[in-house]
């Protein structure tokens, strides 16, 4: 698919909308305890401020700028080695508004405060989107059908077929068909679903690289495994050849070129398998039969959409506390897939290349959320990102956030503060991992994209 030149402005610029919001509430986790503990903050910036800046202004003791690359930001705080790499000031003896004046668990607290931000930003907007949109969920029970998997889904690509019944996933039962419906639960480790194919029982095992053949999908959208393989009762989609024909919203067909369908897997099967340049669709309108000649697209397509108000849901509205809880679920859910995946690329068990995203697809991911769900689908990217950026600053990686907890809790369990040569080293060092990555996954992005 080629994006237009608006259509990729409008990604990018949502993009930095949300990145925008991530950031000044990172930054501010660590600008807030560092002002109540007295340390001097010298600057907040949101992006870096290289090779310019694009606007500042100095209230106080502080300059408050916003940088030209959307890639982070930072606040500056007196007698610390940061991103600045200005280690001057440290050649003199600690003044009591330095942060290597203040005790380890002042500094400890500032340090952290940025993940803590991030994951309370991405635990409140998960239990936003909680409380006002609630939840529908689709009983398996209610899945007379079982699923339908199109040939070119993820599901076929795992072995899935339609008409399978889910029974377990790892030997649990599955209750709802949202709760395997989501691709993240490929990254867990020995993963296997149990499924009723006709009158069999059937294991479908996960592969361990799997999740590489996910992002292959994801590029296409795919973003669930499974759809419900209901009734054949459809809406047509406006100005595709179905709707020309004269089908209408609610039209059950009954037959394809006389074959009988009771399912919409049945019909986009025959609808894929014909030979015919006029297909012959009989319908139920209201209690009466007619025959339509629908002439598909080059593609094999008529344009027809399952109406899904046949399908037997549960919708439920949270109230405040059990949004908390669903909200808190989901966040922390997405921190814990975040690991998963990391601990996958570690050990090998999937690329990098083909798992890692930077700004060129995160602004795909974010625009094509946008398109599919309006702001809801905004909202809950940023809610994901949050959380995403708080798991990779609290890694323990010189130059990011856990780097400096690391050095610090070195501190706190041996009583000695490490030299500022290797502060300083550790910190250039990480500030190169940094860049190569940046470099890696910004290259990675286009090559893909």
């Amino acid at each position: 698919m080629i994006l237009s030149a608006i259509v990729v402005a409008k990604y990018v610029l949502l993009l930095i909308l949300g990145l925008t919001l991530l950031v000044f509430i990172h930054e501010l986790g660590h600008f807030i305890p560092a002002k109540i503990f007295g340390m001097r903050v010298e600057k907040f910036f949101i992006f870096f401020d290289w090779p310019r800046k694009l606007w500042s202004k100095k209230i106080g003791e502080t300059e408050y700028g916003i940088g030209m690359i959307p890639l982070g930001g930072y606040v500056k705080i007196a007698g610390m080695i940061d991103e600045s790499m200005d280690t001057e000031a440290l050649k003199e003896p600690p003044k009591e508004w330095e942060f290597r004046a203040k005790p380890v668990w002042q500094r400890f607290i500032v340090m952290i405060g940025g993940v803590v931000m991030n994951l309370i930003l991405g635990i409140l907007i998960f239990v936003a989107i909680k409380y006002s949109t609630g939840s529908v969920k689709t009983p398996m029970s209610s899945l007379k059908y079982g699923i339908d998997v199109p040939d070119s889904s993820l599901a076929k690509k795992l072995g899935f077929k339609t008409g399978d019944i889910i029974l377990s996933f790892k030997g649990k039962p599955v209750k709802y068909l949202e709760d395997v419906n989501n691709p993240s639960i490929l990254l867990e480790d020995n993963a296997y679903f149990t499924v009723l194919r006709g009158n069999d029982t059937i294991t479908i095992k996960v592969p361990e690289n799997f999740i590489e053949t996910y992002t292959e999908f994801q590029k296409k959208g795919e973003t669930i495994l499974f759809y419900p393989n209901v009734e054949s009762v459809v809406i047509p989609l406006a100005g595709y050849p179905a709707e020309k024909a004269g089908m209408k919203p609610g039209d059950r067909i009954i037959a394809i070129n006389g074959t009988p369908v009771k399912t919409f897997g049945e019909i986009r099967k025959l609808i894929k398998s014909s030979q015919k340049d006029t297909l012959e669709i009989k319908v139920l309108r209201n209690g009466k039969e007619l025959t339509l000649h629908v002439v598909p697209t080059e593609d094999k397509k008529i344009g027809i959409a399952p109406d899904l108000r046949t399908l037997k849901v549960e919708k439920k509205k949270y109230t405040l506390g059990e949004a908390i809880v669903e909200g808190a679920k989901t966040a922390f859910g997405v921190l814990y897939n975040n690991i998963l995946g990391f601990k996958k690329i570690i050990t090998g068990k999937i690329s990098a290349s083909k798992s890692l995203a930077g700004p060129v697809k995160m602004a795909k991911i974010m625009g094509q959320s946008y398109e599919s769900s309006g702001w809801l689908g905004f909202w809950t990217m940023t809610g994901v990102f949050s959380m995403i950026l708080a798991f990779m600053n609290i890694l323990p990686i010189p130059a990011l956030d856990g780097g400096h907890i690391l050095f610090l809790l070195i501190e706190a369990i041996t009583g000695k503060e490490p030299s500022e040569k290797v502060r300083t080293i550790a910190q250039q060092i990480g500030m190169a991992l940094l860049l190569a990555l940046m470099v890696f996954v910004i290259f990675n992005d286009i090559i893909n994209f």
